[in-house]
């Protein structure tokens, strides 16, 4: 490793320093972002159909894609955001770039649960709608609600 001068390594502290600040201003939205995330073919918003699977409603019982796995993957996630962290830290990573993995990491997380029943924790479909949809997989169709979870950095 190089031997900094005091000045260079007086400036590296100095942006280390910007960085952390930086974060502080910052943070990172995951899931449905906006309302102009999609429409299905009979018209309903990607956002509506994304909360009433969310939180459930009379009919459609809760099958929650973003809060449960995100319970259930709060120590893996949480040793990710940590990781992260150090590197801004320690090595200089932009805080922009720390945020965007830690957005591509929750938003993994969470189109995952549409593949594992929601990390198994989501209702089994009734025989009805089994046999109207011809599969027994919760929330899979078009892949439109799945595809419309993003993340965005804010500043």
């Amino acid at each position: 490793m190089k031997k900094l001068t005091p000045e260079e390594l007086q400036k590296k502290i100095q942006a280390q320093i910007n960085n952390i600040e930086k974060l502080k201003t910052m943070s990172v939205k995951v899931g449905i972002i906006s309302s102009g995330s999609g429409v299905y073919e009979n018209g309903e918003n990607v956002v509506d159909v994304g909360i009433k699977h969310e939180y459930g409603t009379k009919d459609i019982p809760r099958r929650s894609f973003l809060r449960t796995p995100f319970f259930i993957k709060k120590n893996e996630l949480s040793k990710f955001i940590n990781k992260q962290f150090n590197k801004v830290i320690d090595q200089g990573m932009p805080a922009e770039t720390a945020l965007e993995l830690i957005g591509v990491k929750a938003q993994s997380i969470s189109q995952k649960a549409f593949t594992n029943n929601g990390y198994g924790q989501w209702q089994s479909l009734s025989p009805k709608t089994i046999e109207k949809k011809g599969s027994s997989q919760p929330l899979i169709d078009t892949g439109t609600l799945r595809n419309s979870i993003t993340y965005q950095v804010t500043k």
